[in-house]
């Protein structure tokens, strides 16, 4: 787990030979109308991810990605919205 609280769930899995994927999800339970939720997330060190450029393989036809910069990344989603994040084929 890399963040969890009432709305917002983000994890990684690692497949131990260096494939890495981050999970991330949104849901709004506050009852009221929201336009979704931007916040930055810790990513550990340990999953070689600085610097790294991830996209979404979820959301082909308007693909998004995320930057692993000083071991953070900014996700933005919308409500009830959910997005896988990879490294492009070839990095």
């Amino acid at each position: 787990e890399l963040w969890v609280d009432s709305n917002a769930y983000v994890y990684a899995r690692d497949n131990a030979r260096g494939d890495v994927v981050i999970v991330a999800m949104f849901k709004n339970t506050s009852g009221s109308e929201s336009e979704g939720r931007t916040w930055t997330v810790p990513i550990p060190s340990d999953l070689g991810l600085e610097g790294a450029q991830l996209v979404d393989v979820l959301n082909a036809d308007s693909p998004r990605s995320i930057a692993v910069n000083n071991n953070a990344a900014v996700f933005s989603l919308s409500d009830w919205e959910y997005a896988i994040f990879a490294r492009q084929s070839g990095e």
